[in-house]
């Protein structure tokens, strides 16, 4: 408008349309960050609970093992001699049937300490989920407060961008 022209009444004068329509884009733009920001976040599982019960079965199986390998050594009918070499030549057949109760034994045994090494093993392995699990669950928490500050920031920009389109004025004669 230009000085000297005729105006007419209800007739805009002055209405800052660019100002007005990059202040409703960045609204906009504000909005679909707010709703994306009010999205929550997904939640974390929490680790299984454990069962050593496989473990556990795997210890007693062996040392159940170990008592009938003691039982059988004890019902092992004794050497006829104190000597060993008097033994050897005339109970070969005793001796080499304590010495595979001997091996049985010890294989036994190795059974046993395989299976509780079994067993702490899974218990080491739980720990350290749990452990990862609470370094997940402060990740989450601090991700929580940044989506929580984020989203107060974007609804204060919000409410900025509203003001200002508020104050602008469509000037009019009337």
């Amino acid at each position: 408008m230009k000085q000297g022209d005729r105006v007419k009444v209800s007739e805009t004068l002055s209405d800052r349309t660019a100002q007005r329509k990059t202040l409703e884009a960045r609204r906009n733009q504000l909005q679909i960050a707010i709703n994306q920001m009010s999205l929550p976040l997904p939640p974390i599982q929490q680790p299984p609970t454990p069962s050593f019960s496989e473990e556990e079965a795997a210890i007693a199986k062996a040392r159940n093992d170990l008592a009938l390998v003691e039982m059988e050594i004890e019902a092992a009918p004794p050497l006829r001699f104190k000597m060993d070499y008097l033994n050897v030549i005339h109970d070969q057949d005793k001796i080499q049937k304590r010495q595979r109760l001997q091996e049985k034994r010890i294989k036994t045994q190795i059974a046993i300490d395989s299976a509780i090494a079994r067993l702490n093993a899974a218990k080491t392995r739980y720990q350290q989920q749990i452990y990862r699990h609470s370094l997940e669950m402060m990740t989450y928490q601090t991700n929580l407060q940044r989506q929580q500050y984020q989203l107060a920031s974007l609804v204060k920009q919000s409410q900025e961008v509203e003001k200002e389109l508020a104050e602008l004025s469509i000037v009019r004669f009337s």
